[in-house]
């Protein structure tokens, strides 16, 4: 038997975990974590991610308990230049996801993160200052070519050196 939609005691007889959605939670990365990724695949990465200035980011972790995104990047435009007047973007990471994710799967977020930001996205005044780049396919094609479709190569794409 359906359950009306309409019916005002409907909600009521739903299970309790999908009444009570857990809001999302916002925390900065005190640690630097992110930041350390970064400047990381910044390094693996010279010709592509020269442009980026790690310090013009800031970097936060958002918890919930299931996302389908693992990371996202916007800029610092608009009402958040009240809250944030000395960064030129925001990127956010599933605390989740991350505190599960092998190390090359980190660096392959961050990386494709950073792809996001234009080539003039610090440089004020300049036409793509503060822009954000779309994918040019389901993900960055660089990142398909290098990694695979399906990430078959990330771990040699992201190998790390011992001393790390």
């Amino acid at each position: 038997m359906k359950k009306n939609i309409f019916d005002e005691n409907a909600i009521d007889q739903q299970p309790a975990d999908r009444r009570e959605k857990r809001e999302t939670e916002y925390s900065k990365d005190e640690s630097g974590e992110i930041k350390k990724y970064v400047n990381d695949v910044k390094k693996m990465f010279p010709a592509e991610l020269n442009h980026i200035e790690p310090d013009m980011i800031d970097y936060l972790f958002f918890s919930k308990p299931t996302s389908s995104r693992k990371a996202s990047i916007r800029s610092v435009k608009g009402i958040l230049t009240a809250y944030n007047k000395t960064k030129s973007y925001i990127i956010e990471v599933h605390k989740e996801t991350w505190d599960t994710a092998a190390e090359e799967e980190r660096y392959y977020i961050t990386k494709h993160e950073l792809l996001h930001i234009h080539e003039e996205g610090f440089i004020e005044g300049a036409d793509g200052c503060k822009k954000l780049v779309p994918h040019d396919l389901i993900d960055f094609k660089s990142l398909v070519n290098e990694c695979g479709v399906y990430q078959e190569n990330i771990f040699k794409v992201f190998k790390l050196d011992e001393e790390k």
